[in-house]
């Protein structure tokens, strides 16, 4: 598994555009690791 963020994009409008125009299909969001995003500080943007 491979997260990823942006500051300037949220998760969400990332995974999108991926989808909509690469037909990438991704996860965004906390997947589930509520802790890790704690320690990495993106709890409130999430990661795709």
């Amino acid at each position: 598994m491979i997260a990823f963020n942006s500051k300037d994009i949220s998760s969400h409008e990332i995974a999108t555009i991926l989808d909509a125009h690469y037909q990438i299909a991704l996860r965004a969001c906390l997947q589930c690791s509520s802790l890790m995003h704690e320690m990495l500080q993106t709890s409130e943007q999430g990661a795709v």
